[in-house]
């Protein structure tokens, strides 16, 4: 049996030994950095475990096709079922905020998917799509664990010979709720395949992680990642260099990055670079409250901002270096290596301002910063001291040129 190309080869071709003997069914852990296909890859291995013909399984569905793109007539009920995320024998579960899984698929009288059915509907459009703009806290609650996957686990299949589960972002559950999973996990009925993922495994209960056949994803590479993410999006060949470039290997970051909003994200990184360069300090921690204050609603926002500022320093870095052109100069054909070529004025105004030492400190500063971000510190606090020392180290390199003038 083979898995469709979801770019994680060393991944597809574990599986596919798997598959061959017979031994791809109980509990596994794909960890890897969001957007690397975790999700999708455990909906193609359920997919095969249950396709109508395995003694010449379908072929796998192009994922990056446009939305309402026509797909092959040969598949299987069972694989077009699992194509669309709607296999009685399929259970796609994912952090929502309390009470979400309570509500209607579909609103009869509106015609409109509420939250689960509209995420799904996302999901099965692209297999990277990943929902945070809530307005609530959301995680995999307890009861949805006994109640929704416990039942689903130890009951007969409608359809399928494996049931397939899938509980994704699996870090979001608490201690107690993981008890709920234990025995489940370490043996599960023979006739179920369940596959937790994560992006941050060291988040993951011991007791979980050795019950688990853990498989690891890498992100993803840029050249395997270009036309897929133009098929899928049908952007600009331009804008859509740009999202994977800024990506790190990630289909969900490019697929943000695609978007108006992330658009507004880097003219607000931009910003706050030109706020550092000229020591406005209030207007600094003015950002800082603002970021903290959306960050409850859309978490991947401060992230994506902090990674941009990354990508504008080494920008800055290679204009300083001279491997990459300033613009108007004699190297200024080189400007298109830049991941922000557009904005290739603006990148050689942050190489004067903060020179090589200020640059490489604004580089660390927003990893840092992300990092810590990312593993619940305070927003406001985190960014305000960053922000800060922006601003010190363009004033570091200014002292200098004064004194030389």
């Amino acid at each position: 049996m083979r898995i469709g190309d979801f770019g994680q080869p060393r991944v597809e071709a574990h599986l596919e030994g798997l598959l061959e003997r017979g031994r791809a069914a109980g509990t596994f852990l794909f960890d890897g950095p969001p957007g690397s296909g975790k999700e999708a890859v455990a909906v193609e291995l359920g997919r095969l475990l249950n396709c109508e013909r395995p003694s010449s399984p379908c072929p796998a569905r192009p994922p990056f096709t446009r939305a309402g793109a026509k797909q092959p007539a040969e598949r299987c009920v069972s694989c077009r079922k699992f194509d669309l995320l709607q296999h009685p024998d399929l259970l796609f579960v994912f952090p929502v905020p309390v009470d979400t899984w309570d509500e209607p698929m579909v609103n009869k009288e509106s015609g409109r998917s509420d939250t689960l059915g509209r995420i799904l509907q996302e999901k099965a459009r692209n297999p990277y799509f990943r929902a945070d703009d809530f307005e609530r806290p959301a995680s995999i609650q307890a009861e949805v664990l006994r109640d929704k996957v416990l039942s689903a686990a130890y009951n007969r299949p409608v359809e399928a010979r494996v049931k397939t589960i899938v509980l994704s972002e699996i870090d979001s559950i608490t201690r107690d709720s993981a008890n709920i999973l234990l025995k489940t996990l370490e043996e599960p009925p023979a006739n179920c395949l369940l596959v937790l993922t994560t992006a941050v495994p060291q988040r993951i209960l011991p007791t979980i992680l050795s019950r688990s056949q853990r498989v690891h994803f890498v992100p993803l590479d840029p050249q395997w990642m270009e036309p897929r993410l133009a098929a899928l999006s049908g952007a600009a060949a331009k804008d859509v260099r740009f999202a994977v470039a800024m990506s790190q290997g990630s289909m969900l970051a490019a697929n943000r990055f695609l978007g108006q909003e992330q658009r507004a994200v880097r003219d607000r990184a931009f910003e706050i670079l030109a706020f550092a360069a000229e020591d406005r300090e209030l207007e600094l921690l003015e950002t800082a409250q603002t970021l903290q204050q959306g960050h409850a609603k859309q978490r991947h926002v401060v992230p994506s901002l902090l990674q941009m500022l990354a990508a504008a320093a080494r920008d800055a870095l290679f204009v300083d270096a001279g491997v990459a052109g300033r613009p108007g100069g004699a190297a200024g054909k080189d400007a298109a290596a830049l991941v922000y070529s557009d904005r290739a004025a603006e990148i050689a105004s942050a190489a004067r301002a903060f020179g090589p030492a200020g640059l490489r400190a604004l580089l660390r500063g927003a990893q840092d910063a992300e990092y810590q971000i990312t593993r619940n510190a305070a927003v406001e606090h985190t960014l305000a001291a960053f922000f800060l020392d922006l601003a010190r180290a363009a004033g570091q390199n200014a002292a200098p040129a004064r004194r030389r003038s």
